[in-house]
Formats: C-alpha cells, sequence, structure tokens
C-alpha cells in the first residue's frame, strides 16, 4: 500500500516536471541561460535559508556580545603571548646552559 503510493507520488512528479518541461523548455545545457538560471537558484536558496528561523537578537547581536567577544579575543592574544614570551626564555636558557658546557669542555682541553 505504502509503495503503490510512492509510485503513484513520484509518477505525478514526473509528469508535472513533463509537463513543465513542455511549457517552459529548459535552456541548453552550458549556455548563459543555464548559468544564470542556476545562479537565480542559489541566490534564492541562500537567501531563504538566511532569513528563516531567526530572530534580530541571532541576527543582529547583542552588545554585550560585542563586548565580551572582544574580550575574549584580547585574553586569547594575551594567551598567546605569554606562550611565546615563556617558550623563548626557555630557549634561550637552553642555549645559554648548552654554550656554558662548551666552554667548560674547552676549558678542560686547555688545561684550565
Amino acid at each position: 500500500e505504502a509503495d503503490a503510493k510512492r509510485r503513484q507520488d513520484k509518477a505525478f512528479r514526473k509528469r508535472v516536471q513533463q509537463d513543465l518541461e513542455e511549457i517552459v523548455p529548459k535552456p541548453e545545457p552550458g549556455s548563459r541561460e543555464a548559468r544564470i538560471q542556476r545562479q537565480q537558484r542559489k541566490h534564492r536558496r541562500d537567501v531563504d535559508e538566511a532569513v528563516v528561523g531567526y530572530d534580530d537578537r541571532t541576527l543582529m547581536g547583542e552588545e554585550d556580545d560585542f563586548r565580551t567577544m572582544l574580550k575574549k579575543r584580547r585574553e586569547a592574544r594575551n594567551t598567546r603571548e605569554e606562550e611565546r614570551q615563556t617558550a623563548a626564555r626557555a630557549r634561550v636558557s637552553e642555549l645559554q646552559e648548552r654554550e656554558r658546557q662548551r666552554m667548560e669542555a674547552f676549558k678542560a682541553r686547555l688545561g684550565l
């Protein structure tokens, strides 16, 4: 019963599509008209998706949201800078230790 209904619906949609193509034929694939139609369909779909289901607060945002975003960005920037400085200090101390060891080895070879 459900299969029969599905087949009927599919056949009906196919007939409607064929009738529409007879009334308003599709442009040749790859033609300028076909490209324009694709762009128009894409634009309509994008506009429909953008507008449906969102309230003004979501679309426009709130003043507090902007301030919160700026604060988070500033904090993230500070954190990254601190991590960079910590890594630089660690690298400098590592290089200083290696240099100290080299100097000790050099002095040992010279007998100082």
